[in-house]
Formats: C-alpha cells, structure tokens, sequence
C-alpha cells in the first residue's frame, strides 16, 4: 500500500499596493508537525513552502510535482496548513481545482484556520473533505488513525472538527526540532519556537484561542536549546522568531528562554510579540530581553490614552510607553520597535493618537507602525467556530461602549466603524506610507538580518535610516526573491529523484 502526502504552506505575505510594499519570510511551524504525524502513521510526505508564489509563477513546474508524488500512490492526501495566511485556502484555488479533477480518490484536507464564515460554506465544501479548525494536533492524529470523529463534529454531516477540550499531553508547543534536509533550510531563513501554549491575560479585544489561562503550558530549556543548537550547526541558522502571542507575560517564560540561549555555541537574534505594560511594571525583564538579544519588539500598544487603555485591560499611556522604549533605545539600540495600534476605542481620539506616534518616531523611539480600525465580530457570521473566537468586547459591545446595528456595524460615543476606517485610510495611513513606517512590519527585521543585508549588531536608527534608501529596499526584495528561487529549484530536483526513479 502506497500512501503518500502533500502539505503546502506559505508564511509569505507579500504587500504590493497603495497601502504597504513588505515582505515577510519565515518557516511555518505547524507544517513540521502536520509532517511529522503523517510520517509516524506510514505515509510518504512532502512539504512545501511558498506554495501560492510556486504556484503563480510562469511556466511553474508545480502541477507535475503532484502528478509525480500522486500518480501511483493507493492513497493520497493533500494537506493544507493555512496557520498564518488566513486566505491560503483561497489563493490556492487552481492548485485544488487540479487536484480534484485529476485526483479524484485523493482525500484534500485544511488545518490551522479558527472559522468557516457562513458566505464560505460552498467554497470550502467543494473542495476539502475534511477541515481541522484551531489546535489541531490532537484530533488530526485521531483522523489519521481512522478513529471515531464524531465528538468533534458541530454540525451534522460535515466533517469539520473542532476540539473543545484538548489534551496539553499531544498539543505541546512546538519548536523547529523537525526540520530535515528535504526543506532546503539556509543561514537566511527565519525559524519560529514556541515558549509556551496560554496566556494568563484576557484583553477585551483579544481572540487569541488560549487566552485567560489558568495555566500556561511552557516548553522546556532543553528542547529549544536543542531545536536552535541543530538548526545552527546543521544549516548555520541563527534567527529565530517567538511565536507565542506574548513573550514576556511571567518571568519563568523568558527565564527559560534566557537558560536555553546560554547553552547555545553562538548569539542568535531572537524577535516577537511582548507587551509593553507588563515591561514597565517589571523592568528588570529588559535585562533578560538584553541577553538573550532579543532585537526585534512587536508591542500591541493599541491606545495610548489611560482611560481607553483601561477598557481594554491594559496600563499604557504617552509617558509609560515613552519610558519603556527610551530605556530599551539606551540598552539593545540594535532593537526594532514595532507597534499596533487600534482606531476607534472608546475614550480615544485618533487625532491624539496619531500626534503621539509621530512624537516617538521623531525620538527614533519606534520604527515601524501597524494600525487599523477598530472590528467587532458577531457569532452569526459563523458557519462553526472555536469557542473562543469572539472577544469580550464581540460578546459585551455595550460594556465597552459600543453599539451594533442590524448589519453589526459599531458605534460609539464618538466615533463609529466607517469614520474610524477614513480616519485610518485618509489620514494615518498616507502617514505611513510616506514615512516608510509600514514597509518592515513585525518580524520582516529579523529577515533584514538574516539576509546579511544589514550588521549583526548595528543600531536601529542605523537601519531605519538605510531602509528610507530606495535602493536597499529593492536590494532586500530581489535577496528574498533569490532565497526562495533556490529553495524551489532544489525541492524540485530533490522530489524528481526520489518520485521518478
């Protein structure tokens, strides 16, 4: 019996429009373990990366990758993980329309995503025989096995799973332990590790899946000691991205992560998500950030305003987040600052918001800026869902202030969706674009250092300055063009040898 397997995925997201010009190159996780567990129970596995940028090239040779891999296999899977780019599913289209047509038998499954919509109900049903929503693992490792799935299973006679009690023994966080030769991984490529599974905080605007947890499942020193050691010596990797929601919510968290970096053979550059409130209340974690060189900051500041900063549980103001980001200038002055921000909040003016970034981008305090008008979600638009999906402000809108309509469309005090959208699209965004603050956004700077195109430890200001250089910017785009063109070439060879001899 030949069993054989397909994952695609794609952690690029590439930004050619009157809004942003970025790219952002990292592996995915999740598809190192959805491998992993197809290999563990006999099947025959290939992944690929940059599968929509493979797919649409010209004269792509990817349609006869399948045709290889599937064309004498008695079963067969096409997976798609689509953890990162929510739209994956849908930018794949030609991919899937070909494999239903010329492999009919062969079964096409979709993890990563939290949600069918409604108005998506007849796209995902024509194409995929079977949908993984949120945490996945666990119930994949059922589906494999040919075990009974009914228990997670929301609507009848759609095999569309979804878990709402999860076993932390098999959805462990994950690290790049998992890598092999078959990825083609490089000195430039950007590998992600997972601290921990939970948050301990509930933002009211937040939906990440495992917030407001009791506990907070952490992964070991010595297993991501071990993932960045290998990656290194194996493949001279040395730029890592944490993919936790945040990274510093306890001191054991980031204590681990500083204990495992101390085992390493060389200084990695180290980037993610952190909140700035809790780096004001413990400001001796910016030691700890300090020695494990963690150099890029995504920092969800969201408002600056005491009052509005309250309604969605966080401590910010003008004065507390220019503190933390003076201090952090003086000590890792190779550090990015990335922040987002929300337009929109009840007790925020947006015109305030505004002036206050441009204060700190002229301190040099922060270099790049994500924003967006405020949304809220109702549990109508859904089809099936995590449970946690909605916030407390898409559950409680009134306890925030807000009003919905008929069409769930919010409204505040003083402000409402449609003038809080103008608001971001006429004036803070042609900000943005003309100040290059949205061309590198989150962990894309650990990409500039991974592609050598910048110094190890040189300054951010440095960095910034050169990014405003029209040159380096399409120096750094052709770099990742390259990287990714021989990743395809070498897959490719290596598929043809293995698939047709």
């Amino acid at each position: 019996m030949i069993k054989r397997a397909i994952v695609l995925t794609d952690t690029t997201e590439n930004y050619e429009n009157d809004t942003a010009s970025f790219f952002q190159n990292l592996r995915n996780l999740g598809t190192l373990e959805v491998r992993a567990r197809l290999r563990r129970n006999g099947w025959s596995v290939e992944s690929l990366e940059f599968a929509t940028i493979w797919q649409d090239m010209p004269n792509t040779k990817f349609f006869s990758i399948i045709d290889m891999i599937f064309k004498n296999a008695d079963e067969s899977i096409l997976a798609i993980s689509s953890a990162i780019i929510r739209n994956l599913p849908y930018s794949l289209e030609p991919t899937l329309k070909y494999v239903r047509e010329c492999y009919p038998k062969t079964k096409i499954i979709l993890g990563g995503i939290r949600a069918v919509k409604k108005h998506e109900e007849e796209f995902f049903s024509k194409y995929f025989d079977s949908i993984f929503i949120g945490r996945s693992m666990e119930m994949f490792e059922e589906y494999l096995q040919n075990n009974d799935m009914s228990k997670y299973c929301t609507i009848k006679n759609k095999p569309w799973y979804t878990n709402t009690s999860i076993n932390y023994d098999i959805e462990k966080p994950l690290v790049c332990d998992l890598i092999d030769d078959t990825d083609f991984i490089t000195e430039h490529d950007v590998l992600g590790i997972e601290l921990g599974l939970g948050c301990k905080f509930n933002c009211s605007f937040c939906n990440y899946p495992l917030r407001n947890a009791k506990k907070v499942y952490l992964s070991s020193e010595d297993a991501l000691a071990q993932a960045m050691q290998s990656a290194y010596d194996r493949y001279g990797v040395t730029n890592f991205y944490v993919a936790d929601d945040t990274s510093n919510e306890t001191d054991e968290k980031l204590n681990i992560l500083v204990n495992a970096v101390d085992k390493l053979s060389f200084v990695p550059n180290l980037g993610g998500f952190a909140r700035l409130d809790v780096l004001a209340n413990r400001p001796h974690q910016l030691e700890l950030f300090k020695k494990i060189n963690f150099q890029s900051f995504v920092f969800g500041v969201e408002t600056f305003n005491p009052e509005a900063s309250k309604l969605i549980r966080k401590k910010h103001s003008s004065h507390s987040v220019e503190d933390v980001l003076t201090k952090i200038k003086k000590e890792i002055p190779h550090a990015c600052v990335s922040i987002s921000l929300i337009i929109g909040l009840e007790k925020d003016d947006p015109v305030e918001l505004m002036n206050i970034c441009k204060y700190l981008v002229d301190k040099k305090l922060v270099h790049m800026i994500s924003a967006g008008p405020l949304d809220l979600k109702d549990e109508s638009i859904f089809l099936v869902n995590e449970d946690s999906i909605l916030s407390s402000m898409d559950n409680f809108p009134t306890k925030f202030g807000y009003t919905m309509d008929k069409d769930t469309i919010w409204k505040s005090s003083s402000m409402d969706f449609y003038k809080a959208k103008n608001f971001y699209e006429n004036t803070f965004l042609p900000w943005l674009i003309e100040n290059n603050l949205n061309q590198f956004l989150g962990f894309t700077f650990l990409n500039l250092r991974s592609s050598g195109l910048i110094g190890q430890f040189e300054s951010a200001e440095s960095v910034i300055d050169k990014l405003k250089n029209e040159s380096l910017f399409k120096e750094y785009r052709l770099k990742i063009n390259r990287l990714r063109s021989a990743y395809m070439k070498n897959k490719f060879k290596q598929i043809e040898k293995k698939y047709e001899t």
